[in-house]
């Protein structure tokens, strides 16, 4: 079984080479880039910010309708509360581009779709955002304090240069963060100026983000209290929605206790053949066992190498031969047709890796058979049964036992 293994474990990677390869960037962006990023903060009185917004994209050869920005409306607060930053008053306007906009709000985002649904766009263009963020700062026993994202993290593409500033109050304190959400790495340049702050970053990665941080003197801003909203928790559902919460606790307690129980049951009832089986010493494979159904036996679960081992059984009894062509790939070639004494899946096999001729490679044999993976699983599933080796088809449970 160790030798078998092993070939099989060797062939299965000469197959590997043959699948095809992921796409080189799943967000199809590649090629695109954000060239200049001018943020514009104003911190009013009433603790709300007004964000102004100047973009220069490069869509490079790609034809876009134009871009979305996605605003960060909702964050967690503490372990009972989520902080949100509601958004209004968006105007979009573009020299260069179609500058409809869509807004639409949905978890804990505001989405601004800009462009023109019938019109696409190449190369640079400009867009200017502008809108209202209210409870945008935060008020602590020594200042006053702006915490925001002032990038990202929602771009899928790079950006290049980063300027923003702050404005609005007297600026005591300036300091800023680069990189994944999170983290604590500075940015290029952080500068308090009076009642202003300058901010620069270097180039960003995909999906990465800037936070600025200015601090005011306390009392600064009249409202710098934050707008919270109850977290959905474990124990506020439990005592705020007892009608849905009491069943619903009953089910999860009770279901991996049956469970628990019915597995219990059914180990003593296969203890005692187990044991017996187990010390019997038998030099050769139980009777039915054949390639396809050794993994099923063992683990219940059917595996991409299960097919190889069949081909590599039928080798043996010389239905085919199997030559090396390269270090990834063999050659295989039909000895002779198929005929009344093979099994079910031992023809379905010689069929499919032989369908385009006696002479194939196994990189190309793969891929036929990879394609009678289901149909396989299904014959596997009930030879077991069959032999006696499995009660109830195996992995056909596993849906009512994640239901329960």
């Amino acid at each position: 079984m160790r030798i078998v293994s092993a070939v099989v474990a060797s062939i299965a990677l000469a197959v590997l080479p043959a699948l095809p390869a992921a796409a080189e960037d799943a967000s199809g962006t590649a090629g695109e880039s954000i060239t200049s990023y001018d943020v514009r903060l104003a911190v009013r009185p009433d603790g709300s910010l007004q964000v102004e917004e100047t973009i220069a994209y490069d869509f490079g050869t790609h034809a876009r309708h134009g871009i979305e920005r996605e605003i960060v409306t909702e964050q967690r607060y503490d372990g009972s509360h989520n902080r949100r930053y509601p958004v209004s008053d968006v105007t979009v306007s573009s020299a260069d581009a179609p500058d409809q906009v869509e807004v639409s709000s949905g978890g804990k985002q505001t989405s601004l779709r800009i462009g023109d649904p019938d019109r696409t766009v190449t190369g640079t263009h400009t867009y200017r955002i502008a809108y209202t963020v209210a409870a945008a700062t935060t008020r602590f026993d020594d200042h006053d304090e702006l915490y925001w994202n002032a990038v990202g993290p929602d771009w899928p593409v790079p950006v290049e240069a980063i300027t923003v500033q702050v404005s609005g109050a007297q600026v005591t304190r300036a300091t800023c963060f680069a990189g994944p959400p999170g983290g604590t790495a500075g940015c290029r340049d952080a500068r308090a100026e009076g009642s202003s702050a300058s901010y620069r970053g270097s180039e960003l990665a995909p999906g990465n983000v800037l936070t600025v941080v200015a601090a005011f003197p306390p009392g600064t801003v009249a409202t710098a209290a934050p707008i919270l909203s109850d977290r959905l928790t474990l124990r506020r559902f439990l005592v705020g929605t007892p009608a849905y919460a009491v069943p619903l606790a009953l089910l999860v307690a009770g279901g991996p206790l049956f469970l628990l129980l019915r597995g219990r049951r059914r180990k003593r009832a296969q203890e005692e053949p187990a044991l017996a089986y187990r010390t019997q010493y038998q030099p050769q494979p139980p009777a039915g066992m054949r390639p396809l159904l050794a993994n099923m036996l063992l683990s219940g679960t059917f595996r991409t190498v299960d097919p190889v081992a069949v081909l590599l059984d039928l080798s043996a009894r010389g239905y085919l031969s199997i030559t090396p062509l390269s270090k990834r790939d063999w050659r295989l070639v039909a000895a002779r047709p198929p005929d009344g004494s093979l099994r079910p899946e031992e023809q379905e096999v010689l069929r499919a890796a032989f369908a385009k001729g006696p002479d194939t490679t196994l990189a190309a044999a793969g891929r036929a058979v990879a394609r009678l993976r289901s149909r396989l699983r299904g014959i596997a599933r009930t030879a077991v049964v069959e032999q006696g080796w499995y009660r109830t088809r195996p992995g056909e449970r596993s849906g009512l036992v994640a239901l329960g």
